[in-house]
């Protein structure tokens, strides 16, 4: 009886318990970079979101800023903002997303529609955000918009306008 192959285990690019730092946030870019180089097409006839993943550190640890929606068909303004860090706190159940939204006709590209709407419904200012890069492809919600995910960094997310 022939015995299956074990299969290595994937090699961490970054530490999920420790504060993202410099390097780590420039091993996680690399990253990105090698593996999705894929360029897409954007398609007129769809309509087209896009939403950035923050990536943060709070009180030394390294987490995901997400934001907390009510129960509601659009958020309309009604965003509160809130950490969860990955490996410390358990997901509740509630209307959790990135912070994100459709593409406007003004926005001059896909991730500048997503870091217009970072301003706008969490308060970080682009220039305070480091784009890592894109992860994955642009996937479609159930509501039928063609998302396209970008990962970033900022250190103002610890001073986010809870509203």
């Amino acid at each position: 009886m022939s015995r299956l192959p074990i299969p290595t285990p994937n090699v961490s690019i970054a530490s999920l318990t420790s504060p993202f730092t410099r390097r780590s946030l420039r091993t996680i870019r690399n990253t990105l970079s090698a593996a999705y180089t894929t360029k897409y097409s954007i398609s007129p006839v769809e309509t087209h979101a896009a939403v950035i993943i923050p990536l943060c550190n709070l009180n030394g640890n390294p987490g995901l800023l997400l934001e907390v929606r009510g129960k509601l068909r659009t958020h309309s303004g009604e965003v509160r903002c809130a950490f969860f860090f990955v490996l410390f706190t358990a997901l509740r159940p509630r209307w959790q997303s990135f912070p994100g939204g459709k593409v406007d006709p003004t926005d001059e590209s896909i991730l500048h529609a997503a870091l217009r709407e970072a301003k706008e419904e969490v308060g970080i200012d682009e220039d305070r955000i480091e784009i890592l890069g894109r992860i994955g492809p642009p996937a479609r919600s159930l509501s039928g918009l063609r998302v396209w995910p970008y990962v970033v960094s900022s250190e103002a997310c610890v001073r986010v306008s809870v509203k």
